[in-house]
């Protein structure tokens, strides 16, 4: 069908338009060992290097490793205290890889608990740069005072303690934390900690003992090693990083340059825009001009400084690290000023909290009553053909043009009716649509056919 004539009366609306306008603590290698009941390593990402199948290693049955602030869903493990990896005989070895570390230094931790002192003495757990080579071995020993045990560390299979060793209890639950800088000489050392989680290597103390000599370039893979039907360790919680932070992350997020920050600020609205380091969630709430700051705990909570619940309040997920997400706030008054005082937190099992919150001050204009105008020469239409043609738009602002097409001297219908797609008469239009502009004093078009 040939179309006649286009009538010209077409309606406006303006719509803001909602643009999304960001080195924490990152782990190399990381296992909570929360797998089936009695299931083999092998089974969930291990891979064995020695004695494959034989006495292979596995998990118990809800014989996870608890320690205060690094394991459970509130700990720096951030996961359930499900199992525990037990290395109890003579077989398997296994191993789990990382893209390969070659400079620097590497830091490890985990739980360890060996249930009886007379577990045989040698190491369990280590790292390596392949399948035999290997550096930063663990060491275990019955102590020389009885009903004792101690821990070492060396680049070979020749063990090396403390000159005098701390004695250590079995069936306890320590802390193992590993310093090694990734390197032929292979300097490393050994804290055991039976409560709390240091927040920095000073603060963790002198080290068990250290060790140097005969290590390794390059390291690729952390490994579980069994060596005599009378050993006995229960390894829980490795986390693997290239330094202190990352295995513990007592760092709350840092904002990226020039955020939080908003934009599209109407007379009711604002979009706000938030960008951090780290993975977790930010928090706000939009207080009057002039307000008393709130703290950190208070944002958080959804509350102005003396603790009174706030109106305009919310939270985003900030699911990436220098990643942008926007939430748009509704609500405002126009022409009103607001403080709204934003603040981030990371997504550790005990959460890091920004110390104090970020203050973004907005004005929002006055309400918008003035309609679009059109472009000279526009409305208009181009590439008239039988059976379609394209309408153009241009308007002196960001909005939305609404058309109908009607059949030659038909009833002009009114604005509204144009934006409801109706004839003069209230009827549906032959043909009707929009046509987003989403910039101001720029062609926009759409065919019609």
């Amino acid at each position: 069908m040939k179309i006649k004539r286009l009538l010209t009366t077409l309606a406006l609306m303006v719509a803001f338009l909602l643009v999304g306008n960001v080195g924490w603590a990152q782990l190399i290698a990381t296992d909570n060992f929360n797998y089936a009941d009695n299931a083999l390593l092998t089974s969930n990402g291990w891979v064995a290097h020695s004695g494959a199948g034989t006495a292979a290693i596995d998990v118990g049955a809800s014989n996870g490793l608890s320690y205060t602030g690094y394991s459970g869903l509130t700990g720096k493990c951030s996961a359930i205290e499900g199992n525990a990896a037990r290395i109890d005989n003579t077989g398997e070895d296994i191993s789990k890889t990382f893209t390969p570390v070659t400079s620097g230094t590497i830091y490890y931790s985990f739980l360890v608990n060996i249930p009886v002192s007379t577990s045989a003495a040698g190491y369990f757990l280590h790292l390596g740069g392949s399948t035999s080579a290997f550096a930063s071995r663990i060491y275990a020993k019955p102590s020389a005072t009885a009903g004792k045990i101690n821990f070492g560390i060396s680049n070979t299979s020749t063990a090396s303690y403390a000159a005098t060793p701390t004695d250590f209890d079995p069936g306890v639950t320590y802390l193992i934390i590993v310093k090694y800088d990734v390197s032929t000489t292979g300097d490393g050392s050994l804290w055991v900690k039976a409560s709390g989680v240091p927040i920095t290597e000073v603060a963790a103390g002198t080290p068990e003992h250290t060790t140097t000599a005969s290590g390794l370039a390059s390291i690729d893979r952390i490994c579980l090693r069994q060596y005599s039907a009378t050993q006995s360790q229960i390894v829980d919680g490795i986390r693997i990083g290239q330094s202190w932070n990352d295995i513990f992350d007592f760092t709350a997020p840092t904002w990226t340059a020039t955020y939080p920050s908003t934009s599209n600020l109407a007379s009711t609205s604002v979009d706000l825009t938030v960008n951090a380091d780290e993975p977790g969630t930010a928090f706000y709430v939009v207080l009057p001009n002039g307000a008393t700051a709130p703290s950190s705990a208070q944002v958080v909570a959804g509350t102005d400084a003396a603790d009174a619940p706030v109106t305009l309040k919310g939270n985003i997920n900030i699911a990436a690290a220098t990643t942008n997400y926007t939430a748009n706030i509704t609500g405002l008054t126009a022409s009103t000023d607001y403080d709204i005082y934003v603040v981030a937190r990371d997504d550790e099992g005990t959460p890091n909290l920004q110390a104090s919150p970020t203050l973004v001050e907005i004005t929002t204009p006055a309400p918008d009553v003035t309609a679009p105008a059109w472009t000279a020469t526009y409305p208009k239409t181009a590439n008239i053909a039988n059976n379609d043609f394209d309408l153009l738009v241009n308007i002196d602002e960001i909005g939305k043009a609404y058309y109908v097409v009607l059949a030659n001297g038909s009833t002009i219908p009114s604005s509204a009716q144009v934006k409801a797609g109706q004839d003069g008469t209230g009827a549906a239009a032959f043909k009707s649509g929009s046509i987003n502009i989403t910039t101001a004093s720029t062609e926009f078009s759409t065919n019609i056919n």
